[in-house]
C-alpha cells in the first residue's frame, strides 16, 4: 500500500526507500503495484524474477528533487543565465554529464568550463525538469539590474516576531500596500507567492524581487489554520512614499547570484537595517549541534577541532553588512557556509587551496534576527560557531 505508506511519510518528514528485489518481476507486469510513483528511492536486483544479467539498479523519484542544487534568487542582464531564461525559484542542479552533489557543488562544475563553451543546463521549474543549451559568456559583461523607486516593486509586510511556524513566515501588513490589498492581516502566514513556496525570508525577499510594477500578485496564506488566497496589483516604493505613508517597509536588498557562480553585490539603492542589530558570537556544544541537525536536518560538523584564529564578526559601516574575517594557519581545502535558523544555506564560499587571512562582507540583516550557524571546514577539520543577531 505505497500510497498510505507515502501519506504517512509525508506526515513526518521522512523518505521511502523500497526494495524490490523479489516482486520487481510481477511489478513490471502490472499484476503489483508500483512503488516509483510514491517512494523516493526503489532498488532492484536484475537476475532474479526480472530474470536478466546480474546486477542492480537504484532509482530515484522525480518528485524529489537533488538537495545539492542552486537556487536561482536573480537573473543578471547579459549573462549566462539570462541566454538560458533562467527565473527566480528555478532550482539548477547540474550542467551536461555533471551533476551537483555532496562532492561537488554548482561552482565546482562551472569551473569546468571556458568563455565561448557550449553546454545544456538542467535545471527543474515547479516541479518540472527543464533543459536549455547555453554558450558561457564573459562574466564581466553581466550586471545587475537594477530598479529605480517607481520600478521597485512594494509587497508592504514587515517581519513579525510571534511563534516559529511550521509553514511560510508569519508578517505585520503595512495598511495601503500590496499585502493589505489582496486581504492580509497582521499575523497571517504567507506560504506562496504567485504559486512558489514561501519558507522563510530569504523566499520572501527572491519572490518581491521578482515582482513587476502594474502586474497582479497572488499570494497564498493562512489565518488560524485556514488557509487563504488573496490577489493585488503590485505597487510601486515611490508611489506609497506620495501616498504619505510614513511605515518603514522591510526591505529586500539581494546579493545576486549569476550563473558564473559569483557573488555580486546589486546597486545599493534601498537602505539595510543593519546597524539596528547587535551580532554575538559564541561556541556551540557537541550535544546543541546534534540537536540542531536533527531538528533543522543540517549536517553541521559535530566536532569543533579546526584551529581558527582572529575570528571576528564586524558591522562594515561603508556597506552597511557584517564582515568575517578569521586566519587559517595551515593550508588545505576551506569551505565556508553560514545556514539560517530554518536550516537554509544563506551564504556559501568554496576557497579551494587555502591558507592566511580572510576577509568577506555577508548581509545577515535582510535575513531577519534570529540564530545562524557559521562552519568553517578545512579537509577533515571543522569550527562551528553560533551567530545571534538582535534587534536593538
Amino acid at each position: 500500500d505505497y500510497p498510505r505508506i507515502r501519506k504517512i511519510a509525508d506526515e513526518i518528514g521522512a523518505l521511502i526507500l523500497a526494495d524490490i528485489s523479489h516482486p520487481a518481476g510481477l511489478i513490471a507486469t502490472g499484476l503489483l503495484s508500483d512503488p516509483l510513483q510514491h517512494c523516493h528511492i526503489v532498488t532492484t536486483t536484475t537476475h532474479k524474477t526480472l530474470r536478466g544479467p546480474r546486477g542492480g539498479v537504484i532509482m530515484m523519484g522525480k518528485n524529489f528533487d537533488n538537495p545539492y542544487g542552486s537556487y536561482v534568487t536573480a537573473v543578471m542582464e547579459r549573462s549566462t543565465a539570462e541566454q538560458a531564461g533562467l527565473q527566480p525559484f528555478d532550482y539548477i542542479y547540474g550542467i551536461d554529464e555533471y551533476r551537483t552533489g555532496r562532492d561537488q557543488n554548482l561552482t565546482d562544475i562551472l569551473r569546468k568550463y571556458d568563455i565561448g563553451e557550449n553546454a545544456t543546463l538542467h535545471f527543474i521549474r515547479k516541479g518540472e525538469y527543464v533543459k536549455s543549451q547555453v554558450t558561457f559568456g564573459d562574466r564581466d559583461k553581466a550586471r545587475s539590474i537594477s530598479k529605480s523607486g517607481c520600478d521597485d516593486p512594494f509587497l508592504g509586510v514587515q517581519q513579525s516576531m510571534s511563534n516559529r511556524l511550521d509553514e511560510g513566515v508569519q508578517v505585520q501588513v503595512i495598511e495601503e500596500s500590496t499585502a493589505f490589498a489582496a486581504g492580509l492581516q497582521d499575523g497571517d502566514a504567507i506560504t506562496k507567492i504567485n504559486g512558489y513556496p514561501i519558507l522563510d525570508w530569504e523566499d520572501l525577499s527572491t519572490a518581491v524581487d521578482a515582482m513587476y510594477v502594474g502586474e497582479e500578485a497572488v499570494l497564498e496564506y493562512q489565518r488560524n489554520g485556514k488557509r487563504l488566497e488573496g490577489t493585488a496589483i503590485v505597487q510601486s516604493d515611490c508611489a506609497r512614499k506620495r501616498s504619505g505613508n510614513r511605515y518603514m517597509n522591510l526591505n529586500f536588498d539581494d546579493l545576486r547570484v549569476n550563473i558564473f557562480g559569483e557573488r555580486k553585490d546589486k546597486d545599493n539603492q534601498r537602505s539595510r537595517n543593519a546597524e539596528n542589530m547587535e551580532l554575538h558570537l559564541r561556541d556551540i556544544s557537541t550535544s546543541e549541534v546534534r540537536e540542531i541537525n536533527r531538528e533543522l536536518e543540517l549536517e553541521l560538523p559535530a566536532k569543533n577541532d579546526l584551529p581558527v584564529k582572529k575570528l571576528r564578526m564586524e558591522m562594515n559601516q561603508g556597506m552597511n553588512m557584517y564582515q568575517l574575517t578569521f586566519t587559517l594557519d595551515r593550508i588545505g581545502d576551506t569551505k565556508v557556509r553560514v545556514h539560517n535558523n530554518s536550516g537554509r544555506q544563506i551564504y556559501a564560499y568554496d576557497l579551494g587551496g587555502f591558507q592566511g587571512d580572510f576577509s568577506d562582507e555577508i548581509d545577515l540583516a535582510r535575513n531577519g534576527p534570529g540564530d545562524y550557524y557559521l562552519t568553517i571546514e578545512q579537509d577533515e577539520q571543522a569550527f562551528v560557531q553560533k551567530i545571534k543577531l538582535t534587534k536593538i
